[in-house]
């Protein structure tokens, strides 16, 4: 399969006037940098088969110290239905929104920590509307609106209703750091494009005090399952 690069990502988003940005619309010098730090981090393409085992093992040697030099805020990605790994660094901020890409042009995109879009897997998530994490934590239930596009190439909405809960948990550790956390779930349920019945859980280990996602499993598709997320550094 063939994967978006940077250079050609870049233009394909930064004419389409949303607020779902997901690459910083800048000279492609900026970034080529950017994807040059992220490829000496053992960036591979997240859904390669082929590439998963070398993935996996490149990016579990990243170290601390690696973290640290890179200087920019880095996260370490596996994807449940294919088991690859990639390391991903911001490339893009605007207000609660960041976006984060691998060198091999794979871009999340997030709302305060939450999963809101893919680009580059294939079969992407276009959007996602649903309240923040903090709205849908005291109100003990969230509806999310998941947004792909359908065999004739048109956006398609898939409705989940969740139930939210919190509770205590011990700390996290990530790459020899630990973080005092509370653990969200939500257990999520309704009907795929297909109309069979959907269910999953999302998780959400939210640092005590700074109210940040440290670690989470995010739905992303049918097709990908979940995205285990480890924030690495923040900024």
């Amino acid at each position: 399969m063939t994967f978006m690069t940077v250079k050609t990502l870049r233009p394909l988003v930064c004419g389409v006037g949303l607020a779902l940005v997901l690459v910083a619309c800048g000279s492609d010098k900026s970034a080529l940098e950017l994807t040059e730090i992220t490829k000496r981090l053992g960036q591979r393409a997240m859904n390669d088969k082929a590439a998963v085992a070398a993935s996996q093992q490149a990016v579990l040697q990243v170290s601390r110290a690696d973290v640290e030099a890179a200087g920019v805020p880095l996260l370490r990605v596996r994807i449940e239905g294919t088991g690859a790994m990639s390391t991903l660094a911001e490339v893009d901020r605007q207000g609660a929104y960041s976006t984060y890409m691998t060198g091999d042009g794979i871009a999340l995109l997030f709302r305060g920590g939450v999963l809101v879009g893919t680009r580059g897997l294939g079969v992407d998530l276009m959007g996602l509307s649903s309240p923040g994490l903090a709205a849908a934590i005291k109100a003990g239930k969230s509806t999310r609106a998941y947004r792909y596009l359908d065999g004739d190439e048109q956006l398609a909405t898939v409705e989940m209703s969740c139930l939210v809960t919190s509770s205590a948990h011990g700390p996290v550790t990530i790459l020899d750091r630990s973080y005092g956390v509370t653990q969200v779930k939500e257990w999520c349920q309704g009907e795929a494009l297909d109309g069979k019945k959907l269910a999953f859980e999302n998780f959400y280990w939210v640092e005590s005090g700074s109210g940040k996602v440290r670690q989470s499993r995010q739905f992303i598709s049918e097709k990908f399952g979940r995205a285990e997320i480890e924030v690495l550094n923040h900024r």
